[in-house]
């Protein structure tokens, strides 16, 4: 006793699907749209053999280091503040080293290998703003100590 009823032989290896009416508006898919093979889909629709894939956008970033910057620099702006908050009670050293220093960091990166340009102004400024009070406030205060008081007796 068997159960099993061999089926009748389709000589048509195509599945046949029933047929599903085509919508107008939507445009046919052509194999040419997608550079393969197409098969017949189940709604008598072609679609692609395998699926479609975009091939991933990498884009290139470019990061530029800075140039370093100029030890001369970075010591004119340093000493241009230190000579802008105590270069009176310094004899005005801390000013007269932020412009040589400003000097020396301006021919440092003037062919540009080095960084800093700014800095070295900034000290240059700070020195030549700060140095003429610090030395004329020395200089006066070394001619005042060095001159008698002026007492007049009656």
């Amino acid at each position: 006793m068997s159960y099993y009823q061999p089926q009748p032989h389709n000589p048509d290896p195509q599945p046949q699907y029933p047929q599903v009416p085509v919508v107008p508006s939507a445009p046919p898919i052509s194999p040419a749209a997608y550079g393969q093979p197409m098969s017949p889909g189940p709604y008598g629709q072609p679609y692609p053999l395998q699926p479609v894939y975009q091939q991933p956008v990498y884009q290139q970033v470019v990061v530029a280091q800075a140039a370093p910057a100029s030890g001369w620099a970075v010591a004119s702006l340093v000493f241009g503040i230190l000579g802008m908050l105590g270069g009176f009670c310094l004899f005005g050293i801390p000013c007269i080293a932020a412009v040589i220093c400003g000097h020396a960091g301006l021919i440092d990166t003037k062919n540009g290998a080095k960084g800093g340009r700014g800095l070295a102004v900034a000290g240059l400024i700070l020195g030549y703003l700060f140095v003429a009070p610090a030395i004329a406030i020395v200089v006066m205060g070394g001619i005042g100590s060095m001159l008698p008081a002026s007492t007049t007796a009656p």
